[in-house]
């Protein structure tokens, strides 16, 4: 077993030439990426690439120091699936388009996919005359 500590976790940075990493760390963990963030928002993601979605230490007690397995799952070739879909059941999402594939939804490739310019366009052009039907209401 690994047994970390603030100084332990501080020197682990340090050996991995990361000096900033416990700042990084904590500026990290006291965020929140998974609530909604009440404006309207519109989900665009690639998916059906394969994506490392976690790995796997073979022998726990060699941790850090083994080279970890990849286990692959779903996603847009980068970003795993289960971290894509966060914005999907967000209150005030107003559209999810995913793109099936490597043509169309690579996590590198897709702002050059027309169909996302061509709808991000009509997003922004409806904006321009948006009225209430945009706002989010305070939720209680």
């Amino acid at each position: 077993a690994v047994v970390s500590t603030q100084s332990t976790g501080d020197q682990l940075f340090l050996d991995l030439g990361v000096p900033l990493g416990p700042e990084m760390l904590d500026t990290v963990a006291n965020s929140s990426y998974v609530e909604d963030p009440a404006v309207p928002v519109h989900c665009f993601n690639g998916k059906d690439i394969q994506t490392t979605s976690s790995y796997f230490y073979t022998n726990q007690k060699d941790f850090p120091d083994e080279i970890p397995t990849d286990v692959w799952g779903d996603g847009d070739g980068t970003v795993p699936a289960r971290a894509l879909k966060v914005c999907h059941g967000w209150e005030s999402t107003r559209s999810v388009t995913e793109y099936s594939g490597k043509a169309l939804g690579e996590h590198g490739k897709i702002l050059d996919n027309k169909d996302l310019i061509k709808k991000v366009i009509d997003i922004v052009k409806d904006n321009q005359s948006c009225t209430e039907k945009c706002s989010i209401r305070n939720r209680t």
